[in-house]
């Protein structure tokens, strides 16, 4: 008997033009508030049910330069799934 290790089974590599990997659900693109409340937010209903969130609910949001932003989220019918409405004032904080 040879003292050969047994082949290890590979899982198999994805083809490079496959389907992406999703984004995390949470990350979002960012538009122009329609509203002048610097401490509310805008989500569509879809992405509120998607991150478990109610209206009126508190969110803490991360930005870029390690900031966090407490805000109110609103629903808005108007919106896409992937972005949220922030206020100017919200944006620079």
């Amino acid at each position: 008997a040879d003292n050969q290790p047994a082949p290890v089974a590979t899982p198999a590599v994805p083809a490079l033009g496959g389907p992406k990997k999703k984004r995390s659900p949470n990350r979002l693109i960012v538009e122009e508030a329609l509203n002048d409340d610097n401490s509310v937010v805008a989500l569509s209903q879809a992405k509120m049910e998607e991150l478990n969130l109610f209206r009126g609910d508190n969110v803490l949001l991360k930005g870029k330069k390690r900031k966090d932003t407490v805000c109110i989220v609103l629903a808005d019918e108007n919106l896409e799934d992937g972005k949220i409405r922030l206020n100017k004032v919200v944006r620079k904080n």
